[in-house]
């Protein structure tokens, strides 16, 4: 088993693997940081353009 991840860490396949594997968990995470950071600006957006509906939304008489 040693020798197994002895090989897999001085395998260059397997360091970018790992590589592309941290930056997938880079770009996710800095991803939901700004998910969550911009929630609340979101809210308003979706709270002010529920309570003033667009002209074209009401009924023609």
């Amino acid at each position: 088993m040693r020798a197994r991840l002895t090989n897999l860490w001085n395998n260059e396949r397997a360091q970018h693997f790992i590589d592309y594997a941290l930056l997938l968990v880079f770009v996710t995470l800095m991803s939901a940081f700004l998910f969550l950071s911009a929630g609340g600006s979101f809210k308003s957006i979706w709270t002010t353009g529920h309570s003033h509906p667009a002209p074209s939304s009401r009924s023609a008489t």
